[in-house]
């Protein structure tokens, strides 16, 4: 398992990790995306259009929660549900980079069907519990049989990770037809770069 570096200090088999965007008592809300994922369409696996949730790091303390939308539900409405993952440690303010690793890894298997994990963190103070709330809210919603139900382009996990996103003030980029994928490519623009290689476990969190 490689060290955590500054990009500009990376060697062979090391991670590359901007310490400083791990670091401080500001809470996390991650969204990511698992560019691998196959979607089932009519029947089908379909690549090339990716799975979303988020993350949500509690900064103080490291506890961590995830949170994802999909045709989990034998109705194929859609349904809010949150797998649970294990919590980051925290030492010395920053993050435990192997602890990290291991969360996103434990959540690739469960939630990514074993791939790569794209992400966008931002940083926030006393953001994580406001987040809960609205989607333990959106959970809640899931005996509803009157819900809006998940359609593949207009109300799929994409558009779910950033109703949230906008519900905190943070930037949202969705727009109609936006798959997951493009979701990101179009979120890593206005925040720290997540990338999460599952082959190899290495990890990049860089600008």
């Amino acid at each position: 398992m490689g060290k955590a570096t500054a990009s500009s200090e990376l060697k062979k088999d090391e991670d590359s990790v901007e310490i400083a965007y791990i670091t401080g008592t500001e809470d996390y809300v991650i969204p990511v995306v698992f560019p691998d994922y196959m979607i089932g369409v009519g029947g089908y696996k379909v690549p090339y259009l990716g799975h979303a949730g988020v993350l949500l790091i509690k900064g103080s303390s490291g506890v961590t929660k995830y949170y994802e939308y999909g045709r989990y539900d034998l109705e194929d409405l859609g349904i809010v549900r949150n797998p649970g993952v294990a919590n980051v440690k925290m030492k010395g303010g920053a993050i435990v980079v192997s602890s990290f690793k291991k969360m996103l890894r434990g959540l690739s298997v469960q939630s990514g069907q074993s791939g790569d994990i794209s992400g966008t963190i931002f940083r926030e103070e006393n953001v994580y519990n406001k987040a809960i709330s609205w989607l333990e809210g959106k959970k809640k919603d899931n005996t509803n049989k009157d819900r809006k139900p998940y359609t593949l382009y207009d109300n799929n996990c994409a558009t779910f990770v950033d109703d949230l996103l906008e519900y905190l003030d943070l930037p949202s980029v969705i727009s109609s037809y936006s798959t997951p994928i493009d979701y990101m490519d179009k979120l890593q623009w206005r925040g720290r770069d997540l990338t999460y290689k599952y082959k190899d476990d290495k990890l990049e969190v860089e600008y």
